[in-house]
């Protein structure tokens, strides 16, 4: 048996563990995912390693919602990061960025270049409907990335490589649906 301390602070871990998840997702929330990625980039700026940013969001989300309902929104977000986790790589991070944008941190994006890995997660997206009892449900996504060499591995850094997958996000909807720009 646990003494009162200990079980106090094994129920203290659970919960900062439970508060870094995105509930209808199972994915890192955006406060986890930022915890997670500043580790990472730290990694990066003393291996001298390169970093990806990959900023997905759901094109015209709001009408799946609007055509079959709440129920249906959240059996797509729970798709999409289910299709997403199929595509990461040992050491890639994923999370739930905001209500319909993913958000993937690439350390050391090598092999394949970044433009690859997001028309391959568009793709991915692309060629797999939402099966719900309401009939298949088609979804695609925008893609927005950056990548850099972080110096000293800190916030600023990764909000850098943010904003820029965030402004190259931006652009890509702004040309229509089903794009990436890297």
């Amino acid at each position: 048996w646990m003494g009162q301390e200990e079980e106090y602070t094994h129920v203290k871990g659970w919960i900062k563990r439970l508060s870094a998840i995105d509930p209808a997702t199972g994915l890192l929330n955006r406060h986890g995912w930022i915890a997670s990625a500043i580790r990472l980039t730290k990694r990066a700026a003393k291996g001298h390693k390169q970093l990806g940013v990959v900023l997905a969001g759901v094109d015209d989300f709001k009408r799946v919602t609007e055509d079959r309902g709440y129920g249906i929104r959240e059996e797509a977000l729970q798709h999409l990061a289910d299709v997403l986790e199929n595509q990461l790589r040992p050491g890639d991070l994923l999370g739930r960025w905001l209500e319909d944008q993913f958000i993937l941190l690439l350390l050391s994006p090598e092999g394949p270049s970044l433009k690859t890995v997001a028309e391959r997660i568009r793709k991915a997206v692309e060629e797999s409907p939402v099966r719900t009892s309401q009939g298949d449900v088609s979804l695609t996504i925008c893609i927005g990335a950056a990548s850099g060499s972080p110096q000293s591995g800190d916030l600023k850094e990764l909000d850098g490589l943010i904003s820029e997958a965030d402004r190259r996000l931006a652009g890509a909807k702004k040309d229509g649906v089903n794009r990436v720009m890297v």
